[in-house]
């Protein structure tokens, strides 16, 4: 029966050695040392059955959660890391909403207004010596003036026009874009007080786990003393604190998680491209 149980005991460390070392730094996982491991089998070997088999069980349920751990550790950096992708992804193509169309909007208000940069200068130039002809000119030179300005008045009018019209079309689509963009910003916004709550969710499992190791070096010389009873009571505290550090885990997933979901309700915002 005590082989049995060593042979048991010598396991779940095995299982704790593992959990402790693919645990992240965030981890409670706690590291099992080769001379922990042999006064627990000492300590084992001088209890008597029940308490012996308390122990062990203890043990057991301390291996599964330490385990667990480190797999809502491992969980939670990989969701974490995927929102932060998708949320740096998201911002820059925010920046480039309708920049296509702008692009193209730009390019024709440009070649607008260099097509009818000829006809508007000489429409200027014509209403320059206009002016100057009625102060040093003749009345022959203006009328002959203000007659060719006139026969341009029509051309430069729609000329005007279609400037306007490609200026008018470029700055409502900017405002458009300006719109969506705070509109999407505003909803990647909501992730905000989420971030906040995990910030306090990490913050709450400080205390057990530094309550967690306390208790393990407890443990630790209680297994040297082979003193089996406060070995027992360091385990059982052990195995409460860990289910604290685990909940609280669990709560920031679920966080990360509900981060996703409005990262995803943002994207889905994006104009069809």
């Amino acid at each position: 029966m005590r082989h049995k149980t060593r042979c048991t005991i010598a396991m779940i460390m095995a299982l704790l050695l593992a959990a402790s070392v693919s645990a992240g730094p965030a981890s409670a996982a706690i590291s099992i040392s080769s001379t922990f491991q042999s006064s627990l089998d000492k300590t084992l070997a001088a209890a008597d059955g029940t308490m012996s088999s308390k122990i062990s069980s203890q043990y057991k349920d301390f291996a599964s959660l330490q385990q667990e751990d480190a797999r809502w550790d491992a969980s939670i950096k990989a969701i974490h890391y995927q929102n932060e992708e998708a949320e740096s992804l998201l911002r820059k193509q925010i920046k480039l909403i309708d920049a296509a169309k702008i692009d193209k909007l730009e390019l024709q208000v440009k070649q607008t207004r260099e097509r009818n940069k000829k006809l508007l200068d000489l429409y200027a130039s014509l209403n320059r010596q206009i002016a100057a002809s009625r102060s040093i000119g003749t009345k022959e030179m203006t009328s002959m003036l203000r007659s060719q300005a006139e026969a341009l008045k029509p051309a430069v009018q729609l000329a005007r026009q279609d400037i306007r019209n490609k200026e008018d079309a470029l700055k409502a689509a900017k405002a458009n874009a300006a719109r969506m963009m705070k509109k999407i910003r505003a909803a990647l916004d909501e992730t905000d007080p989420l971030v906040i709550r995990i910030k306090a969710e990490r913050s709450s499992t400080d205390i057990p786990k530094k309550s967690l190791a306390a208790e393990w070096k407890k443990a630790g010389n209680a297994v040297k003393k082979r003193d089996a009873a406060a070995t027992l009571a360091s385990l059982t505290t052990s195995v409460s604190l860990t289910r604290q550090i685990i909940e609280q885990k669990r709560k920031i997933h679920t966080l990360e998680t509900k981060i996703a979901a409005v990262i995803q309700q943002a994207k889905s915002q994006l104009p069809a491209s």
